[in-house]
């Protein structure tokens, strides 16, 4: 797995966690035992689709990105299926409270998606791997952007803010 995946699993974990905790104190002490119950089950709900999610999209970035989002794309897909499924099949129980397992495990996807959000925008990862060196930059796209045929070379002294490149010519110069 990609080191910047690791660390955004790694916070999504520790700040999920204790908004776990806190449902499953709180629907122990308001719900009881049906609550703590229900809650329960609802903090093993998202840890199991999201561990689900975790291994599946883990394996997949070791194939290619592209594998990595259809495998997210899929994996998002059976287990809305599974969940349909397991609120139709436990629409009527009086084992744990429902409610409480259904607030659990809201709070617990949204505090998981949160940190996920924060971690993943404040990451440093680039979008487009460096080219190898100028040479390695398209014709066209250096003709395009400059009208002319030069080559893209990386400068972040003569950048303009954000760009994080410069136009070099065929001579070298700038």
């Amino acid at each position: 797995m990609p080191e910047s995946y690791i660390r955004t699993l790694r916070w999504s974990v520790m700040l999920t966690a204790p908004a776990a905790v806190l449902m499953v104190a709180l629907c122990g002490a308001f719900g009881g035992s049906k609550g703590l119950i229900g809650s329960l089950l609802g903090v093993a709900l998202v840890t199991i689709f999201f561990g689900i999610s975790v291994l599946a999209v883990g394996a997949a970035a070791r194939v290619s990105q592209q594998a990595m989002m259809i495998t997210a794309i899929i994996t998002f897909l059976v287990k809305i299926l599974v969940l349909a499924v397991l609120v139709d099949r436990f629409a009527g129980t009086s084992a744990f409270n429902s409610k409480l397992f259904g607030f659990t495990a809201i709070v617990c996807i949204l505090a998981w998606s949160a940190s996920q959000a924060i971690t993943s925008a404040k990451a440093k990862v680039m979008y487009v791997e460096p080219a190898s060196g100028p040479s390695s930059a398209s014709p066209a796209l250096a003709e395009n952007a400059t009208g002319g045929d030069a080559e893209v070379a990386p400068d972040a002294d003569s950048a303009p803010a954000g760009a994080g490149m410069t136009y070099v010519e065929p001579d070298g110069k700038r």
